[in-house]
């Protein structure tokens, strides 16, 4: 029999602070774009996309070397799995 009432370490990595802080951004502003919100919670473009916000190029990197792409398509499963537990 288990003993419902203790409580476990979550398990999983904690992720990115920076994905974090735009996850929370974004929820707080859902009509914020996933660009604007990845910019706020800390991740660095190039200056030509927060004008222009070309999502299609996959040339496009941030500091790390990370697509754009890649960082947007995280960006939209966190918010999805943070309002699915929500709701």
């Amino acid at each position: 029999m288990r003993n419902s009432n203790v409580t476990r370490p979550k398990l999983g990595r904690k992720g990115d602070p920076r994905m974090n802080r735009a996850v929370c951004i974004r929820l707080a502003n859902p009509r914020m774009s996933l660009v604007d919100a990845l910019v706020a919670g800390g991740f660095t473009f190039p200056t030509k996309i927060k004008r222009r916000q070309n999502k299609s190029d996959p040339l496009i990197l941030d500091s790390d070397g990370v697509s754009l792409n890649q960082r947007r398509n995280q960006l939209s499963k966190r918010l999805w799995q943070a309002t699915k537990k929500d709701g």
